[in-house]
């Protein structure tokens, strides 16, 4: 039996998985895991932190925060696409949480508390990197 952490975690990189071959025909992200993201782009999703707060006293209730985050790698050759394409997967990602807030069942909600994105020209191929913080719900 895996922890709901890892529950959540499976679920978000799947549908974003589904998300980005739909979306980017051209240049698709893939798990930083995969051979495929070794030339072009990648992304990854964990957790960082979790904060817990007993629900009620003696009953082994938990009101759980679990801090997920996603980041994404590009690299690309073609001027202004970097930032484009990051620019247009952050408002995928946030359509998507807005869409299934409760991650398929796993959450009570999930809210984005932080985006970052860092852009670099100064390697042969410019390159970038987009990270969402979510605050996500759960028991």
């Amino acid at each position: 039996m895996s922890h709901k952490r890892q529950t959540i975690r499976d679920y978000v990189v799947t549908q974003l998985g589904a998300v980005f071959s739909c979306t980017f025909n051209e240049m698709p992200f893939y798990p930083l895991s995969s051979a495929a993201a070794a030339g072009n782009g990648g992304y990854c999703v964990f957790t960082k932190e979790e904060e817990i707060e007993p629900m009620s006293m003696g009953t082994g209730s938990y009101e759980r925060h679990l801090s997920l985050v996603l980041e994404l790698y590009l690299k690309d050759k073609r001027d202004g696409y970097v930032p484009d394409t990051l620019d247009t997967a952050a408002e995928l990602i946030e359509l998507f949480f807005d869409t299934y807030s409760t991650l398929g069942g796993n959450a009570a909600a999930c809210f984005l508390v932080g985006t970052e994105v860092d852009i670099s020209g100064e390697a042969d191929v410019p390159t970038g990197c987009l990270i969402m913080k979510y605050d996500v719900i759960y028991t």
